[in-house]
């Protein structure tokens, strides 16, 4: 199985907008599973179809943190 995840939108500020919930997801799932954070890829290293672009995803670690927590709290 691949990692990372796949989102698209209407326009691009919804595809930005729906990349940075995906990612958080994606966070999310690996800190519950107790697997470590993954590292941002460079952005040298991704090559968009031709006419596409590469945009930078900011994601907030902490409340991924915290609802982690709350999450294992509320199963137990």
């Amino acid at each position: 199985m691949s990692t990372g995840c796949v989102s698209c939108g209407s326009d691009i500020a919804e595809a930005i907008a729906m990349g940075v919930d995906a990612a958080s997801g994606w966070v999310l799932d690996e800190i519950e599973d107790n697997k470590p954070i993954p590292k941002a890829s460079r952005i040298e290293d991704i090559h968009p179809e031709e006419g596409g672009f590469v945009s930078l995803l900011v994601l907030d670690k902490v409340p991924c943190e915290k609802r982690a927590i709350y999450t294992a709290k509320t199963l137990w």
